[in-house]
């Protein structure tokens, strides 16, 4: 399993999700701050360009591009927010 499939599969479980919630054209209120969580990890741990992103998770580039913006700005406060990130990167080691 390469990198990116990994986080996708750590951010649905940590999000007790599908896997299909975070990949694909639904969109789903509910599963949003993991759709959020995944393409901000993707972009800033990763590297992965926007349309990389959006192509490997079935979204526009536009909607990843807000995703990260969003958690950018608010896992600066959020401390929860925070928490999942922190989490997740540690469970999958890359801390």
């Amino acid at each position: 399993m390469n990198k990116s499939n990994k986080i996708i599969v750590a951010v649905a479980e940590h999000y007790e999700m599908y896997v299909s919630h975070l990949v694909g054209l639904k969109s789903d209120f509910k599963f949003a701050e993991g759709r959020q969580m995944l393409c901000y990890i993707l972009r800033v741990d990763f590297k992965m360009r926007f349309k990389e992103i959006a192509d490997l998770i079935c979204q526009d580039h536009s909607t990843v591009h807000r995703n990260v913006k969003l958690v950018a700005q608010k896992i600066v406060t959020d401390k929860a927010l925070r928490f999942d990130y922190d989490s997740i990167i540690e469970n999958v080691g890359f801390r």
